[in-house]
């Protein structure tokens, strides 16, 4: 963008350190996807998919609740 004339202004960001935390959860699920057909390979692929939804989530979006039997009710969307 700075080569096309605009001027560029950081407002905030976020540091992330380099350590890959996660290479043995993503080489073990993706050789048994590459592996796999069906339902292994289908869960396999949920496995990689869900760590990318865990951590690029909102976190101003997430709500958590104990739910009782009791009260399950007013919880269910009935239409």
């Amino acid at each position: 963008m700075v080569k096309l004339g605009y001027t560029v202004k950081l407002l905030t960001g976020y540091e992330f350190s380099r350590k890959r935390i996660f290479n043995k959860y993503i080489e073990h699920f993706y050789n048994i996807k590459q592996n796999s057909k069906g339902a292994e390979r289908f869960i396999a692929k949920m496995h990689l998919n869900q760590l990318y939804g865990i951590f690029g989530r909102k976190l101003d979006l997430i709500e958590t609740r104990n739910v009782y039997n009791k009260d399950l009710r007013d919880f269910q969307h009935l239409d």
